[in-house]
């Protein structure tokens, strides 16, 4: 009696060694690539919801002050512009929202906004490197970015 052959189905272990070479060797290459883009991509929102920010404060604050009749100087920021995300809050003291490495503040008073920039105060080295290349800055104090008067 003849029985048939049974041909093999299965990978070789070197050729399942090879495959887990090459994904290890992806993995490598990926991994670093990703979290640069990553924290390229953080770095753009906290910078695009900065000057969202600092570009709406005029026309809320002098909505507000028009709708409501309450004098400018006791303006809020927090009152006019809520910024919900991951590292901002709002100082009351200050009148101004804050997140590590930045801040915007509302001087109700002089009827002014503005954006200040503490790049040694990002949570990571690449972050830190962005933002000085970004705005320019060298040292540790802040720097002013940018202003609107209304």
């Amino acid at each position: 009696m003849i029985t048939p052959c049974r041909t093999n189905q299965g990978f070789t272990l070197i050729e399942l060694i090879l495959v887990i070479v090459i994904l290890g060797v992806l993995s490598v290459v990926a991994i670093p690539k990703y979290q640069d883009v990553s924290e390229e991509a953080e770095f753009n929102t906290i910078i695009k919801t900065s000057y969202d920010t600092l570009n709406i404060v005029p026309g809320a604050f002098k909505a507000s002050v028009d709708l409501t009749g309450q004098n400018p100087a006791n303006v809020k920021l927090s009152d006019i512009v809520t910024i919900r995300g991951e590292g901002w809050s709002f100082d009351d003291t200050l009148n101004e929202y804050q997140r590590p490495g930045l801040s915007i503040t509302l001087y109700s008073e002089l009827r002014r906004v503005s954006l200040y920039v503490k790049c040694n105060d990002f949570t990571s080295p690449n972050l830190v490197n962005k933002c000085k290349t970004k705005f320019n800055v060298a040292g540790d104090p802040p720097k002013l970015v940018e202003e609107i008067s209304f």
